[in-house]
C-alpha cells in the first residue's frame, strides 16, 4: 500500500512539473536558444518579391539566405509561433502579444485616426509565451503581426515592402519577471493576453501591464539583465513616454560608453547628431546584406544598432524609431555582445551620415 502511494505521488509531481518546453525553433524545427532574422525589402536580392529573409542562431554565426520565404510555415518564426498555436488554449500558458499597429487596424502613417491612437502607447511590437518552465520573447519591427489565432504574414507593405528585423530568445521562467518590468516601462499595446492566476504573484509588473497599467513619473527608463536558457547574457534598455528623448542617444549609448550606428525606419522629425562626446550616435543610410541589393534606409523598417567600433561589439535590436516624434513614445531594444553577430550587422552597413 505505501508502495503504492509513492508511486501515486510521484505520478502526480511528473504529471505538474514535467511541461513541454517552450523555446525559440530553428529553420529546422529544433529548439535553439536565440536566432535573429532580417527580411529584405521587396525589390532586393534573389527573392526579390519581399518575403525573403536572412537567418542567424546561436549555432549559425553569419547571415545565411532562407530558402523558404517568410509567409511560409516551414521556417524558425513559424515553427516558434507555432508553439503558441498549439497551446492557445492551455489555462497554464502565459503569452502576450502587443503591437502599436495591431492585427486588422489601418496603417497609422497615413490615416490621421489610427495615428493618434498609437501614440496613446509605446512604439512596441513582440511577443512572450511561457508555461511554468521556460518560454519565449520575441522582438520584432512587424507592424499588424502576429495573427492571434494563426500564423499568417501581412500582406502589401507592411509585410512586403520594407525590411524587417526580429530577435528571439528562449528563456527559463524565472526571466519572465523582468521582461514583465520592460512591458511595464514601454506602454505596450497589447491585443491578446491571459496571465494564469499561479503566474501573477512572481510577475508583479507583468500583472500590471495586462491589467492596462504602465509606468508613470519617474523613473523614466529600465535597463535589466536577461539570460537566456543556454546561459547568454542579453540587456533589456527600456524607456517611457515621460523619457522625452531619444533611446539610443539618451540610454543605450551613455550605457556603454561607446559610440552607435542606428538602423530605424526615419520619416522627418530628424535628430541632431550630437558630436562632441564619446558615445555619438550615427544614423544608416544604406544597408547591403551579402548577396542582395543594397538598399536605402527608406525601404527599411528594421530597428537594430551597432557599437561603432570592435572594441564592445554589441548589437541591438529593438522596436522604436530614432526619430523626434518618438521621444515621447515608449519604447527599447535588446542587445547582446557577440562578435559574430555584431561582425553580421557592422558587414551590412555601406555608409551612415557623419558629423
Amino acid at each position: 500500500m505505501l508502495t503504492l502511494v509513492v508511486s501515486l505521488v510521484a505520478a502526480i509531481q511528473l504529471a505538474v512539473y514535467s511541461v513541454d518546453a517552450y523555446e525559440c525553433r530553428d529553420m529546422s524545427n529544433q529548439s535553439v536558444d536565440w536566432w535573429m532574422i532580417y527580411k529584405l525589402p521587396e525589390g532586393s536580392g534573389t527573392v526579390p518579391d519581399g518575403l525573403g529573409f536572412y537567418y542567424m542562431d546561436a549555432n549559425i554565426v553569419s547571415f545565411t539566405m532562407s530558402n523558404v520565404s517568410v509567409n511560409q510555415s516551414n521556417h524558425a518564426l513559424a515553427y516558434t509561433m507555432a508553439q503558441y498555436y498549439n497551446a492557445m488554449h492551455d489555462p497554464n500558458t502565459f503569452h502576450v502579444m502587443y503591437n502599436d499597429e495591431p492585427p486588422g487596424t489601418k496603417d497609422a502613417e497615413h490615416d490621421e485616426e489610427m495615428a493618434e491612437k498609437a501614440v496613446e502607447y509605446g512604439h512596441t511590437k513582440g511577443v512572450s509565451f511561457f508555461n511554468s518552465a521556460t518560454g519565449i520573447w520575441l522582438i520584432h519591427s512587424v507592424p499588424t503581426f502576429p495573427n492571434p489565432s494563426s500564423y499568417s504574414w501581412p500582406a502589401g507593405e507592411r509585410g512586403i515592402d520594407y525590411g524587417q528585423s526580429m530577435l528571439c530568445i528562449s528563456m527559463n521562467y524565472d526571466q519572465l519577471a523582468s521582461i514583465g518590468t520592460q512591458l511595464f516601462y514601454n506602454h505596450p499595446h497589447i491585443y491578446s493576453s491571459q496571465l494564469p492566476a499561479f503566474m501573477v504573484a512572481a510577475n508583479p509588473d507583468l500583472a500590471k501591464v495586462i491589467g492596462k497599467k504602465y509606468q508613470q513619473g519617474t523613473p523614466t527608463s529600465s535597463i535589466k539583465r536577461l539570460v537566456s536558457s543556454g546561459g547568454i547574457a542579453f540587456t533589456s534598455f527600456a524607456k517611457t513616454a515621460d523619457f522625452k528623448a531619444d533611446l539610443y542617444d539618451g540610454i543605450i549609448a551613455p550605457s556603454l560608453g561607446a559610440p552607435l550606428l542606428v538602423e530605424t525606419w526615419r520619416r522627418n522629425h530628424t535628430i541632431p547628431l550630437v558630436c562632441n562626446n564619446s558615445h555619438t550616435v550615427l544614423d544608416v543610410q544604406d544597408i547591403h546584406i551579402l548577396k542582395s541589393n543594397a538598399f536605402k534606409y527608406t525601404k527599411d523598417h528594421s530597428k537594430w544598432a551597432v557599437t561603432a567600433s570592435g572594441g564592445q561589439m554589441i548589437t541591438c535590436i529593438g522596436d522604436i524609431n530614432r526619430m523626434t516624434s518618438q521621444y515621447e513614445r515608449g519604447g527599447g531594444a535588446v542587445c547582446i555582445k557577440n562578435f559574430y553577430v555584431w561582425s553580421a550587422y557592422k558587414n551590412t552597413i555601406v555608409d551612415t551620415n557623419h558629423c
